[in-house]
C-alpha cells in the first residue's frame, strides 16, 4: 500500500545525477462508484493527475481510456463511461514508465544528465465529480475532430486588460468554456464574481450562453474593478474568481468553479525597461534556479514542504525563480502566487532536439502549461525553448507563437539565451545588453 504523491524507490541523501531506477511500474486502486449526490443526474467523474513521470497509461475496469507522454505536466480523462453503476467494485490502473525515450521531451538519456527524472506518480491525484454541464478543465484533452491549434484551451482564462488607477477602475477578461455532454441544447447564464479575500464583491458581470448538444461553448464576460488592488510581489493580493453557471429559466445553480487569480500586467521594453502594472521597475530582483527533487524523496515532495521551500526563498530576498527546467509543482506556484514570488516557467526540455513527434511534443506541451499557468499573477514570462539546445530558427519563432497565442497576449514575456536559435522572437534575452542589443539590431 502505497500513499500519493508517491516515488518508486528508496533514495540515498545525495541522489542525483542518472542515479534513479528507470522502467514501467503499475498502480491500482479499487473504489466503488460514487452515487451522484448533489451533481444530480447525468454527473461526469473525472481524474486529474499533476504529474505522472515519462510515458503514462489509465486503465479503468480492464479499458484504457487516456495514454500520455511527458513527466511535468498534467492528464486530465473523463472515466463516467468507463465505470460501473453506483455501489459497484472499479479499478482504475495507471502504468508509469521512465525509461529513456527520445520521441517526447526532455528526450535526453538520463545516464548524461546532471539530476534524475525519478519516476511513478510523484504528484496529487484529483477525483473531480461535477454537474452534467460543467465549466471544463483548462487542460482537458482535445475533442474528436478538434484541431489542436484551436487557442486557449479550455476552463476559465482571466487576464487584466488596464490596471487602472486611484481616478480610474481596473478592466479584466474572462473566457469560460462550458461542455453540454447531454443530448439536448442548454442555456446557461455564466456569472462571474470577483471577491476580495474578506468575501466582499470586488466585480461581478454575467453572460448567456447557449450550448448545443454534446458539444461546448464559450461565454467572455468583462469585469469593471472600481478599487483595484494590484498584485505585486510586496503586495500579493489575489482575488478569488467564482464562475457559476446557472440554468435557465429556472435560475438553479448547475456548476461552480473557483480559483485564485490577481490583477497585474507586465510589459517589456528594450529603450524603458520592464513595467510592472503600468509603472517602470528599476529594482533588481534577486533570482535562483530551482530543481523540486529533495534529499530522500527525489520529486514525490508533499505540499506542505513545496510551501516552505517558497517560503525559505522568499525569506532570504528571492523575488524571481526560474524552474529549472519545467513546469513546478501547483502547490509552490500557488505558494508563489501567495507569497510574491515570480516565477519563469518553462517548457520540460534540455540539450536535446528531433525533428517530428518530438517536435510536436514540445509544441503540445507548451500549450499545456501556458493553459495551466496562464491565470497566476505570479508568473513573469515563459521559457517556450529547449535549454541549452540546438534547434531549428523556425522552431523558436513556432515555440513563441504558441505562447502568445496560448496566452491571448501578443506581448507576453517569452525569454530565451541571447546567442540561442531564433533569438530575434523573443522579447526578453538573457545576457550582457550590450551582446543582446547588438542581436537584437541585426
Amino acid at each position: 500500500m502505497v500513499n500519493l504523491p508517491h516515488g518508486l524507490e528508496l533514495l540515498p541523501f545525495d541522489a542525483s545525477g542518472g542515479v534513479n531506477d528507470r522502467g514501467p511500474a503499475w498502480y491500482r486502486k479499487h473504489f466503488d462508484t460514487p452515487e451522484p449526490g448533489p451533481a444530480g443526474p447525468g454527473a461526469r467523474h473525472l481524474l486529474h493527475f499533476e504529474a505522472v513521470m515519462g510515458k503514462s497509461e489509465v486503465w479503468v475496469n480492464g479499458t484504457r481510456v487516456a495514454r500520455h507522454f511527458g513527466g511535468y505536466l498534467p492528464l486530465h480523462v473523463d472515466v463516467t463511461d468507463h465505470l460501473n453503476p453506483p455501489g459497484r467494485r472499479n479499478v482504475v490502473a495507471v502504468r508509469t514508465d521512465n525509461a529513456d525515450d527520445p520521441t517526447y521531451p526532455p528526450g535526453k538519456p538520463q545516464a548524461a544528465l546532471d539530476f534524475a527524472y525519478f519516476g511513478g506518480i510523484y504528484r496529487d491525484v484529483w477525483w473531480v465529480t461535477t454537474t452534467a454541464v460543467h465549466v471544463t478543465n483548462a487542460n482537458r484533452p482535445a475533442r474528436p475532430g478538434e484541431s489542436a491549434d484551436v487557442p486557449f484551451g479550455g476552463g476559465v482564462h482571466f487576464r487584466t486588460l488596464d490596471i487602472g488607477h486611484a481616478d480610474r477602475p481596473a478592466r479584466a477578461a474572462v473566457r469560460v468554456e462550458v461542455a453540454n455532454p447531454t443530448d439536448a441544447a442548454t442555456d446557461v447564464a455564466v456569472h462571474v464574481r470577483l471577491r476580495d479575500p474578506d468575501g466582499t464583491v470586488a466585480a461581478e458581470a454575467s453572460a448567456p450562453l447557449r450550448i448545443e448538444a454534446r458539444g461546448a461553448a464559450t461565454a467572455r464576460p468583462r469585469l469593471t474593478v472600481a478599487a483595484p488592488q494590484p498584485w505585486t510581489p510586496d503586495t500579493p493580493h489575489l482575488y478569488e474568481l467564482e464562475v457559476a453557471l446557472r440554468l435557465t429559466p429556472d435560475g438553479g445553480t448547475s456548476d461552480v468553479h473557483r480559483s485564485r487569480v490577481g490583477l497585474r500586467t507586465v510589459s517589456f521594453d528594450g529603450a524603458a525597461g520592464w513595467r510592472l502594472n503600468g509603472r517602470p521597475v528599476e529594482r533588481l530582483l534577486l533570482g535562483a534556479n530551482r530543481h523540486q527533487d529533495f534529499a530522500y524523496l527525489g520529486n514525490a515532495a508533499p505540499n506542505g514542504l513545496q510551501i516552505r521551500d517558497t517560503a525559505k526563498l522568499r525569506r532570504a530576498g528571492v523575488r524571481l525563480v526560474r524552474a529549472a527546467h519545467y513546469p513546478m509543482d501547483p502547490a509552490f506556484m500557488d505558494a508563489c502566487d501567495a507569497l510574491g514570488l515570480f516565477v519563469i516557467v518553462p517548457t520540460p526540455g534540455w540539450q536535446f532536439y528531433a525533428p517530428g513527434i518530438f517536435d510536436d511534443r514540445v509544441t503540445h506541451d507548451l500549450r499545456q502549461l501556458v493553459r495551466r499557468d496562464r491565470n497566476r499573477p505570479s508568473v513573469l514570462m515563459y521559457e517556450p525553448i529547449l535549454n541549452e539546445t540546438s534547434y531549428p530558427a523556425d522552431f523558436a519563432e513556432r515555440a513563441v507563437a504558441t505562447v502568445q497565442r496560448e496566452t491571448g497576449d501578443p506581448a507576453v514575456g517569452v525569454g530565451t539565451d541571447l546567442y540561442a536559435e531564433g533569438a530575434t522572437a523573443f522579447n526578453v534575452l538573457y545576457g550582457e545588453s550590450a551582446r543582446a542589443e547588438a542581436v537584437l539590431t541585426h
